[in-house]
């Protein structure tokens, strides 16, 4: 049957472009999705209590999509940037033996926050390589017998798919 093999073939595609094409990937559609809401509420508001016209309406709402786009994707490097600076400041932090002071820690924290708000692109590619990467491999496993050797095969081009996105990803920057 040709449905036994969508899964797998949409696994591998999937896992090649989420692989080579993440971040831009990514990045396009937490624009559009945050511009479109943000456009959308302005709209939902503006008819609601303001009974705006027509035309200032659609320039609003333009302005408001275009300002969602650019705050979604600073507020997904900023969680990103938060998530990993937290984590990583409190491991630095105590590897140094620097959690019996409160200052030092929050000095710490904040600097691996800081670090990470400008590796957070970095941080995106290394995660979509990752998540790509693995999405291959299981495709890989699921439309082939599930012996040592396909494992291996399927370890392989899985590895090859990581080191072909971040080749990519740190050519193009």
């Amino acid at each position: 049957m040709a449905s036994e093999w969508l899964i797998p073939i949409s696994l591998v595609v999937g896992g090649l472009v989420v692989a080579l094409l993440g971040k831009n990937f990514l990045k396009a559609v937490v624009t559009i999705v945050s511009g479109g809401l943000l456009g959308y509420a302005i709209y939902w508001f503006s008819t609601k209590y303001l009974h705006m016209d027509l035309v200032p309406l659609v320039v609003v709402i333009l302005i408001g999509f275009i300002v969602g786009a650019f705050l979604g994707w600073f507020l997904v490097k900023l969680a990103i940037a938060l998530a990993t600076g937290f984590i990583v400041g409190l491991i630095i932090a105590s590897l140094l033996g620097l959690t019996s002071s409160i200052w030092a820690l929050v000095l710490v924290i904040i600097l691996c926050i800081g670090l990470s708000y400008i590796l957070a692109e970095k941080i995106v590619e290394l995660l979509m390589a990752i998540l790509g990467a693995a999405m291959v491999y299981y495709g890989i496993l699921v439309a082939t017998q599930p012996s040592i050797t396909w494992r291996y095969i399927a370890i392989a081009i899985a590895a090859l798919v990581f080191i072909l996105a971040i080749y990519r990803s740190y050519r193009s920057s």
